[in-house]
């Protein structure tokens, strides 16, 4: 990808992360699109967009910010290396304090000090390790592919000076938001440690960040774990993660989903620029013709029920009874963070319609889209939403992926779901 450079070239364009072809600069305005259009895309999942655009923005960037997103394409040298970055826990707990999410700023500083302490100390995974210059979000969704450009932004306020500037990857592990890491790309490709979990310390609020790392065998131990200090008093149910630590070679081979945030630039623009039928026929064009993926509405009608419990994850359920022409017919969609599995319901039984890694999102007539914080929080003041659900299939790079499908498996059957992977909704 380039060279390794002196202190005296530091510069994004001299680090080779950016061409013609697959480098910009995003603006305020962009980031507000973005986080509108990842809300969109993830599944009913992925964060707050009220919390993300009321809170998170404006306490993270201004008007003269500037991010610089580079294609995952670009990722071909050896020496640069970066790790995932998420906000970890219950969403629901970001509105109790939405700053927590500035937590993935030092976790991923935290990551990048030991991964160069691992090589001064011999280990030879770490040879290629020239910079630490780049970060990746783990999913699609209103918070979650905010927080890389919170940690590109905020390291050089933070830690000043940052040895090199860090650019946001335009890809991600999912195509959408997921309630654990074993449903990504990066799980089972790249090793888990190191790993950073960093939480807001209550005797201090905002000055120090409490960190835990483990070295486990695999995701769904490592959640269990992280799941437990997330619940103690010095995490507060949400925290920042920084993991996945590699060269851009690896991140390569792993198949990541790419132009995630481009593609979240682009459907939050439509969905804020255009109105009514347009403004759905425009996004399910986008989908199906520049994503290409398959994409349609599966569903319309009034929320009339929704129950959700916390328990370090948001889990529980979302009815929608049908109206026009889904006259007679409820849709219910089985809950971890996000929509995992949807049942269609109508004169002839009930009927499994849709399953992750497929994903079940929300559109309103009015164009506003909300992840299940957000509807929940809109539920509890008494608001009944009338709402498209739109299914959008897994990209090709996960339907071909045998151990993220068993996962997804094993994933939607704890919900109750179908053992296998199904597609009702495309007939």
């Amino acid at each position: 990808m380039g060279k390794e450079i002196t202190a005296n070239e530091i510069t994004i364009k001299k680090q080779g992360l950016a061409t013609t072809s697959n480098y910009r600069k995003l603006n305020l305005d962009d980031i507000k699109n973005v986080a509108q259009g990842a809300c969109f895309l993830a599944s009913g999942g992925g964060g707050s967009l009220q919390l993300t655009l009321t809170k998170i923005i404006p306490a993270f960037f201004s008007e003269q910010t500037e991010i610089n997103l580079v294609g995952l394409e670009a990722l071909t040298w050896e020496g640069d290396w970066g790790g995932v970055v998420a906000g970890m826990g219950s969403p629901m707990k970001l509105f109790d304090d939405p700053e927590l999410v500035k937590a993935a700023i030092p976790t991923y500083e935290k990551l990048a000090e030991l991964c160069f302490a691992f090589k001064a100390a011999g280990q030879a995974k770490y040879d290629s390790l020239k910079l630490m210059d780049f970060c990746l979000p783990v999913e699609i969704g209103a918070v979650n592919s905010i927080v890389p450009m919170i940690v590109a932004n905020g390291l050089p306020q933070i830690f000043d000076p940052w040895p090199v500037p860090v650019v946001v990857i335009d890809a991600d592990g999912t195509g959408r938001a997921v309630p654990t890491l074993s449903l990504t790309m990066y799980a089972r490709q790249i090793d888990l440690y190191p790993n950073i979990l960093g939480g807001n310390n209550e005797t201090e609020p905002g000055t120090y960040f409490d960190y835990g790392s483990l070295n486990v065998q695999d995701e769904t131990t490592l959640e269990a774990a992280f799941l437990g200090m997330i619940n103690s008093k010095a995490f507060g149910n949400a925290s920042g993660l920084a993991i996945y630590a590699a060269n851009g070679p690896t991140f390569q081979s792993c198949n990541p989903i790419s132009n995630g945030i481009s593609d979240s630039l682009q459907i939050g623009t439509i969905t804020t620029q255009t109105t009514g039928a347009d403004r759905l026929s425009n996004v399910l064009r986008y989908i199906n013709e520049t994503m290409e993926r398959k994409a349609r509405q599966i569903f319309y009608g009034k929320v009339t029920d929704m129950k959700m419990a916390t328990a370090g994850l948001d889990t529980g359920y979302v009815i929608i009874t049908g109206a026009e022409a889904f006259d007679g017919q409820t849709f219910k969609l089985f809950v971890e963070n996000e929509n995992i599995w949807g049942q269609l319901s109508n004169s002839s039984g009930d009927q499994p319609w849709i399953v992750g890694p497929d994903s079940m999102n929300y559109l309103t007539d009015d164009g506003f889209v909300f992840d299940n914080s957000d509807l929940w929080a809109l539920y509890e003041k008494g608001e009944r939403p009338t709402i498209s659900v739109i299914g959008i299939q897994a990209a090709t790079m996960v339907l071909d992926n045998s151990g993220l499908m068993a996962a997804w498996a094993h994933e939607v059957q704890s919900k109750k779901g179908p053992s296998n992977y199904i597609t009702p909704w495309l007939t």
